[in-house]
């Protein structure tokens, strides 16, 4: 999480985060297919060491599939957005699966003292909601907008221009805020004012 490490942002937004993998949760993926999957996984492991080209799964899939993803309305909204990626390929490396499986974002939320918005799909299966909620309670300064829909609606059609729309107000407020400029920003904004650009301008250049 940048924002952890980089005191100068002002505020974050963090749209249906991936906080980390819970073991154990419930998964449209069957038992077997899991089980395949892993084995994929290990397997180009293997692959990885000895220097060789990945071995590609889906990343969406149908349920029994071996997919990273194996949820039908997932797959059909990413189908439906593949039209306008020519380049995009339903494929990844299977052995990246287990450095995702360490990846815990949400043990650093602690450390994200500026605002942050978590907006949230109540109907997510990509991701954990028990390990969202846990990433809210540990950022200081944490907002949360909810929304009724599933984890890949929130990046098509009218949900997005909702999500789009809130963060922008979100950014806005607290932007708009903002009066001290950032470390080495004041530097520059006088250098500019000296050679007779209007004054006035303070704080983030985002801001505006």
């Amino acid at each position: 999480m940048v924002a952890a490490g980089d005191p100068r942002i002002a505020a974050v937004v963090s749209q249906v985060p991936f906080p980390g993998v819970e073991f154990g949760r419930a998964s449209e993926r069957s038992a077997r297919a899991t089980l395949q999957l892993l084995a994929a996984a290990a397997s180009d492991t293997v692959r990885g060491w000895l220097r060789r080209s990945p071995r590609l799964v889906p990343v969406f899939g149908d349920p029994g599939e071996i997919a990273v993803f194996a949820n039908p309305h997932d797959k059909a909204i990413i189908d439906k957005l593949a039209a306008q990626a020519p380049e995009w390929r339903n494929a990844v490396a299977a052995r990246m699966l287990f450095p995702l499986m360490r990846y815990q974002p949400r043990t650093a939320a602690s450390l994200v003292a500026m605002p942050l918005l978590v907006c949230i799909a109540d109907k997510e299966t990509a991701a954990s909601p028990a390990l969202t909620a846990d990433l809210v309670s540990r950022a200081p300064k944490a907002a949360v907008q909810r929304y009724p829909i599933g984890h890949f609606d929130a990046y098509s059609g009218e949900w997005l221009d909702k999500i789009v729309s809130d963060q922008v107000s979100f950014l806005h407020a607290h932007l708009a805020a903002r009066t001290t400029p950032l470390p080495g920003i004041a530097t520059q904004q006088a250098a500019v004012g000296s050679r007779g650009t209007p004054q006035g301008f303070e704080g983030n250049p985002a801001g505006r």
